[in-house]
């Protein structure tokens, strides 16, 4: 079984390395290292292992490479179709899938298939995708294929179960706004997770179907105004954990995601955690997804300590083995055991940039999103709390300067944050109103 620890045969392998390496893991020390030559063009946003030699990982402009060696030399194999690559799955050796999220509006968002290890690929057509969808999350079980998307809405939950020939497509919009990642554990259990909208109030979320994905209910709601539930981690024995973007804690589960808690993690306020996964029952990390910044848990995800650690940028966790684990972000990272000392990090490319004028404002002000590469995204105002108080635009970006004036009238002397998300980076900037 593969679940969203993004390893096929996983449930096979971790068990054996539990019964084998779990004293070992716990009491051996280790430390992350940055793969030679893998600072790609901005971040690897997935990564993904058939058995523990082979992997795949995408990203944006960089297309897909392939690893034959664990994870210490990676080899291009094909380029993307367009440049936004988000998400990539395999269900055996051969069979694979990658997401897109929409880059342009004439093209959407789109899952491409392979059925040669990923030296072609060829875009599935049937999936009733429009302007604005696209694939954030894939998972699978045996030859059944589920994807998710896209962050920034709508809701779609789509579903094969002949490996990718035909698809249905259903709306979760009842349920959340946005969705990121998903969840195989048999064909009726499934989860996914992102993020709730009501009113003015979002918060990250996870949904779970018991019937294959006919109908839904919430599992989990965070306490406080956040934004998604980004990657998902489960161990074969239910124990998992999920990122909370936006949060000073992550959710926790030990009965495959029927209840959740939240761990609070010792970190500056509104973290935005993306890459998190477990080694074993008991050690595990989890990193900022947009910057530097790495927690590290000894007891399954109760307790949290921030650790020294090159990783920037962390978007997605792998585990391989009793002793391997790997991360995709700004590079590609190994947890490598008894090694002590820390690399220099790499510098993790920014292709955006958002700046508000004038700062103080008191009635109007001026918004430049610029962008480094077309993208799509949203622009919202959040209050101190992190609350959306102000929804500003979901649209399509060009490359270049894309400028907003708007009128802060209505809103009351205070501090705000202006949020930007888009299909590469989320960005925000201060800003404070005066009367």
């Amino acid at each position: 079984m593969v679940v969203k620890t993004k390893i096929a045969m996983k449930k096979m392998l971790l068990l054996l390395s539990s019964l084998i390496g779990i004293t070992a893991s716990v009491v051996a020390q280790g430390n992350w290292q940055l793969i030679a030559n893998t600072q790609f063009n901005f971040r690897i946003d997935d990564i993904f292992f058939t058995n523990d030699s082979v992997g795949y990982v995408g990203g944006t402009g960089n297309g897909v490479y392939k690893t034959n060696d664990r994870g210490n030399t990676w080899n291009y194999i094909a380029p993307p179709n367009i440049d936004i690559f988000r998400s990539i799955e395999f269900i055996n050796d051969t069979i694979g899938f990658y997401g897109l999220l929409s880059s342009t509006p004439t093209m959407p968002g789109a899952l491409f298939k392979t059925t040669n290890a990923g030296i072609n690929w060829t875009q599935i057509q049937n999936m009733q995708m429009q302007d604005f969808d696209g694939i954030c999350g894939i998972a699978h079980f045996q030859n059944s294929v589920i994807a998710v998307g896209t962050y920034s809405g709508p809701a779609w939950f789509y579903r094969s179960d002949d490996a990718g020939l035909n698809w249905t497509k259903t709306n979760l919009s009842a349920f959340a706004s946005g969705l990121v990642d998903c969840y195989m554990i048999n064909q009726d259990t499934i989860l996914v997770s992102g993020i709730a909208e009501s009113g003015n109030q979002q918060k990250a979320t996870i949904l779970k179907s018991y019937n294959g994905g006919l109908s839904w209910q919430r599992v989990f709601l965070a306490s406080a105004p956040t934004t998604y539930c980004w990657k998902m981690f489960f161990r074969p024995n239910g124990l998992g954990l999920s990122s909370i973007e936006g949060a000073s804690a992550i959710a926790r589960t030990t009965d495959f995601g029927s209840t959740w808690s939240e761990q609070l993690i010792t970190n500056p306020q509104g973290m935005e955690f993306g890459a998190i996964g477990l080694l074993n029952d008991t050690l595990g990390w989890v990193s900022n997804q947009w910057g530097t910044g790495t927690w590290e848990t000894h007891d399954g995800g109760l307790t949290w300590d921030s650790i020294n650690s090159i990783i920037q940028n962390g978007d997605r966790m792998v585990v391989i083995d009793s002793t391997t684990a790997l991360i995709a972000g700004a590079g590609i990272y190994k947890y490598v055991y008894n090694v002590t000392g820390i690399e220099t990090p790499i510098v993790a490319k920014k292709i955006h940039s958002l700046q508000v004028y004038p700062n103080p404002a008191s009635q109007n002000i001026t918004i430049n999103a610029v962008a480094g590469t077309p993208t799509f995204g949203l622009i919202d105002i959040l209050d101190e709390k992190g609350v959306v108080i102000k929804q500003l635009t979901r649209q399509h970006f060009i490359q270049g300067k894309t400028t907003f004036e708007i009128s802060v009238i209505d809103l009351p002397a205070a501090n705000y944050k202006m949020l930007w998300r888009n299909n590469e980076l989320f960005l925000t900037t201060d800003f404070v109103i005066i009367k």
